[in-house]
């Protein structure tokens, strides 16, 4: 019995930190607020050109994503737990933005579908794996 016990725990401490799948997320995280803050100095740079109400809402936006996104990898690093729910919000929130952007701008159908796709796939993952359970408990 005390084998199978601490086999289990054994088990559990390999899955924590950042580790297997959970690498992906939080190298999205990187990627994603590398890519905002491309995106805003562009944007500043058209708004400086072209000044439209399109481009600055644009850039507000963006803005925001980028605030919202660094939020989230802070709290990510600190292995906060609350980070789950606020990555699975975050996530989501891209997927509507992404919704609205295909409503407004005619854009193409099947990169929201993936979106859509990959929100399912890593709420499920966010809720469900037990590396996430034993990573996120300060």
């Amino acid at each position: 019995m005390n084998k199978v016990i601490t086999e289990k725990m054994v088990n559990e401490q390999k899955l924590k930190g950042f580790g297997g799948w959970l690498l992906l997320p939080l190298i999205g995280l990187f990627l994603g607020a590398a890519l905002y803050l491309v995106v805003i100095i562009l944007g500043i740079i058209l708004l400086s050109l072209e000044f439209s109400i399109t481009n600055l809402v644009s850039l507000i936006g963006f803005i925001l994503m980028l605030s919202i996104t660094i939020f989230v990898l802070i709290l990510f690093l600190k292995k906060k737990s609350k980070t789950p729910s606020y990555y699975i919000g975050l996530i989501w929130l891209g997927t509507i933005i992404g919704l609205i952007n295909l409503i407004l701008s005619g854009g193409a159908f099947g990169s929201f579908v993936w979106s859509v796709i990959g929100a399912i796939i890593w709420t499920a993952y966010f809720m469900k794996s037990r590396r996430v359970k034993n990573t996120f408990i300060n």
